[in-house]
């Protein structure tokens, strides 16, 4: 039987002693394994080791003794978590974990004591290279004590250990005994590995964990903890090239777990970059898992991620409250889904039977829903079935407005210059007080005219004037609204005389002599012939 070169780990490194800086400690049992990292149970022996080293000197065992008897105190047990590295990935990997371990500090995350590098022994691999099947000759090193190749490099990181085991252990011992999480046991639970989150998302820029599955939320003394950074990002991922999608796709592949993948995680085409919402999806159906204790989507189905195709158990004991809060949390739409401040807010609704606040956002097929106009939901806005892209059509461009004058400046002073030029050089017949004399008509006070007479070939157009002005004879006077004083001085009646109104008004000759050549006479006939 073959099995991969672990670089010496497994079961082999239990009952060694081995150094993590300025700590001792010794591997006492194999608690788990996931890729290429194994996690032991270790004791901190530190103090027995620097009392043995130093009884030639009675103050400085004292000193020691003391030391370590406090170290004992605080972390006799321990977690070792030994990651072989194959790869520059793998050793980036394992560094970005412990830094991250290293600067957070919240009581619902996991602390870090310490963390180091270290090249597993010659006879180690040795064993490792029997156990594969490989040649001795080929370079995995000789015997013990002589000399040989080096095994791989390990990364080390030293925990605190959490004696309850993980979420799923308690999840598993529940279903076994036909049991589930009361209401108030399972808000408590969750909403330690929420704050955890959103200390985690509050972080500048924020830190994504990736990962989260209740395998990663560990129990000590009844409180959940989060772990395994190792999955964590920076920031946001764009996703706007072929490029950093064929990147994201890879690293999306090999750190997370296909159960709890966003849906903008398995179709990179449904968003622009992959943004802390991604944790809250997986929250999500980690809160379905802890609530009902089983899966939220089935294993490898990711059409039923992207369909978002899950049912909630008819014998649901906890109420509209939760089914709607993991509703809000598993929208496609990413942008639409709940914050972590959102979700906080809905569990401790929960927790006291209160209703649950408004949503922040609304996913428009809830407002289709409610304005009756819901069509299908599509998954974004690019085509997946490798036919090609939809993009959007450009929208189109504002017109430019002018911009605003400053009106001390040049330009305003040189178009208020051109302005004063051209009211100076107007026409007369442009000149607006030619027209003042008709503003009696405008006021609605003009004198009643007989249609019948005013339309006909009479000679005296004035006689289709009716009423007290046609008896008193001041037709011209009602009309044009003047008096004598206005006749005789007036402007604007001179300017319309019996002889010259042509002229003062800038008729041309043409007007003046093809008027007069129809006759009183000649119109009576005209009349007359069209009438037969």
């Amino acid at each position: 039987m073959q099995r991969r070169d672990d670089g010496g780990l497994g079961t082999h490194l239990i009952g060694d002693k081995i150094p993590v800086n300025h700590r001792l400690v010794q591997v006492s049992k194999l608690v788990g394994e996931g890729g290429f990292s194994y996690v032991y149970l270790v004791k901190d022996i530190s103090d027995k080791e620097a009392s043995t080293n130093s009884q030639t000197s009675q103050h400085d065992s004292t000193t020691n003794r003391s030391n370590g008897s406090s170290r004992t105190e605080k972390k006799e047990v321990m977690v070792l978590k030994v990651t072989s590295i194959h790869s520059r990935q793998q050793r980036d990997i394992a560094e970005k974990e412990a830094k991250l371990l290293s600067r957070l500090s919240h009581p619902s995350i996991i602390k870090m004591y310490d963390s180091s590098y270290r090249t597993a022994p010659v006879q180690q691999s040795r064993l490792v290279a029997n156990i594969v099947g490989v040649n001795k000759d080929k370079g995995d090193g000789g015997a013990a004590g002589q000399p040989g190749k080096e095994g791989r490099p390990q990364h080390l990181i030293l925990m605190e250990y959490c004696e309850g085991g993980h979420a799923l252990d308690v999840c598993n011992k529940l279903s076994a005994a036909g049991q589930r999480f009361d209401l108030s046991a399972l808000i408590i639970a969750f909403g330690q590995i929420c704050n955890a989150v959103s200390y985690l998302h509050a972080q500048r820029p924020p830190i994504v964990h990736r990962d989260l599955k209740p395998v990663n939320f560990l129990v000590k003394n009844g409180a959940y903890k989060l772990c395994d950074f190792g999955s964590a990002v920076f920031g946001h991922v764009e996703l706007k090239t072929p490029k950093s999608r064929a990147e994201a796709e890879e690293v999306i592949q090999k750190t997370t777990t296909q159960m709890f993948r966003a849906p903008e995680m398995v179709d990179l085409f449904m968003a622009k970059k992959l943004t802390q919402s991604t944790d809250v999806w997986a929250l999500g159906c980690c809160l379905y898992s802890l609530a009902f204790l089983q899966n939220c989507f089935e294993e490898g189905s990711n059409l039923a991620i992207l369909s978002r195709n899950y049912k909630i158990p008819e014998d649901n004991p906890y109420g509209e409250g939760l089914v709607e809060l993991i509703d809000r949390m598993l929208t496609l739409d990413s942008k639409a889904r709940s914050d972590m401040t959102e979700v906080i807010l809905c569990l401790s609704a929960i927790y006291s039977g209160r209703p649950l606040p408004p949503r922040k956002k609304v996913p428009k097929t809830k407002k289709a829903e409610e304005q009756g106009t819901a069509t299908v939901e599509r998954l974004g806005h690019y085509r997946t079935d490798a036919q090609g892209i939809q993009r959007k059509k450009a929208e189109p461009k504002k017109p430019a407005e002018a911009k605003k004058l400053n009106p001390d400046s040049v330009a305003a002073r040189r178009r208020r210059k051109t302005q004063a030029a051209e009211s100076q050089t107007r026409s007369p017949g442009q000149d607006p007080a030619l027209f003042d004399a008709f503003s009696n008509f405008a006021s609605g006070n003009a004198p009643a005219v007989n249609e019948d007479i005013a339309f006909s070939t009479t000679s005296n157009p004035f006689a289709a004037v009716q009423g007290e002005e046609q008896k008193n004879g001041n037709v011209r006077e009602a009309i044009f609204d003047i008096d004598d004083e206005e006749e005789e001085g007036g402007e604007s009646f001179q300017a319309f005389g019996q002889g010259d109104w042509m002229n003062a008004s800038g008729g041309s000759a043409t007007m003046q002599t093809t008027f007069p050549s129809f006759s009183p006479a000649e119109l009576d006939e005209a009349a007359a012939a069209a009438k037969h």
